[in-house]
């Protein structure tokens, strides 16, 4: 389902007023990221209940340093009278999520932008915006979905699952679902890595992946775990996933010997021997994650040859 249909009744109701939220994440000023939201009636009260809402993950508490937007939902009861706090409700974790390198050109209708971002955002965290700014934002996160049959349910439930630590996904589910689930986990990589290759740092998102260490169909209970993968770019995923290359303990580059059957592969893949990754600063893949790797794709990859 489309953020359209998902929202289709807000959008068309003209009492309808539009914001951006900030958070930092679950947990920081009694936040719960597609559960509640917090403010202070005092800095900010133009907010009621109805109104949509999109998601920015401000740059100061990114993994690189760069704002993205990730989700959108509705405002739901609000309680309290100076602190006020709003249960959300129809939580919709984006497909794909919008990073501040995409918005460059990006043509916004409540405010004129400048040549920099500086003082763009309210500090204060709440940004009122028009309904053509949210549309069109959410517009961008559709443009290159490869869901057809999203299930923002079934994302939502991922999004909750993560922060409680619960990574496991049963094969008894549907294929959106499981398609959508793994779409959240995929976002969750990307910007556990600011939306870089760990290798090469290519930041071009059609070009990206969030590559499983231990691969998907081997264990059910660590699926939704954002330290089972890394984001590499495409061409870094097939040589990972193929068994071609792997980490060793220290996150540095290890090489198969196999790569000099082709000398234009190995020209590529060679340079990368010893080279350690960048790492993020949450969700830093596994020491048993990669040892499976090394054993039973890497290695075992070896022995084929």
């Amino acid at each position: 389902m489309s953020f359209k249909e998902h929202f289709a009744e807000e959008l068309s109701d003209l009492r309808t007023s539009y914001f951006i939220l900030d958070t930092r994440g679950s947990g920081e000023h009694g936040d719960i990221d597609f559960v509640q939201y917090r403010w202070s009636r005092d800095r900010y009260n133009r907010v009621s209940e109805g109104d949509l809402f999109v998601y920015r993950r401000p740059g100061k508490v990114s993994r690189n340093g760069e704002f993205y937007f990730f989700g959108a939902g509705k405002i739901g009861p609000i309680s309290g009278s100076v602190q006020v706090t709003s249960r959300l409700q129809k939580p919709y974790p984006l497909q794909r999520y919008i990073y501040k390198s995409e918005l460059g050109s990006f043509q916004w209708r409540w405010k004129t932008r400048g040549n920099t971002w500086e003082h763009f955002f309210n500090q204060y965290g709440i940004n009122k915006i028009f309904k053509e700014d949210f549309v069109a934002l959410l517009n961008l996160s559709e443009e290159e979905s490869v869901i057809s049959e999203y299930d923002s349910k079934a994302a939502t439930e991922a999004a909750q699952a993560i922060q409680t630590g619960n990574f496991s996904v049963d094969d008894r589910e549907g294929k959106p679902r499981i398609r959508s689930k793994q779409q959240y986990f995929s976002n969750q990589v990307k910007a556990s890595y600011g939306n870089r290759c760990a290798i090469c740092k290519i930041h071009t998102n059609a070009f990206l992946m969030s590559s499983h260490i231990i691969p998907w169909v081997i264990r059910k209970d660590i699926r939704l775990d954002p330290s089972n993968g890394i984001c590499l770019c495409t061409f870094h995923d097939t040589a990972f996933g193929k068994g071609y290359i792997t980490l060793d303990g220290q996150y540095r580059v290890k090489i198969g010997h196999h790569i000099e059957d082709d000398r234009l592969f190995s020209k590529f893949l060679k340079p990368l021997k010893g080279k350690k990754i960048f790492l993020p600063k949450v969700h830093k893949p596994k020491a048993e994650y990669l040892e499976y790797h090394r054993i039973k794709i890497f290695e075992k990859y070896l022995k084929k040859q």
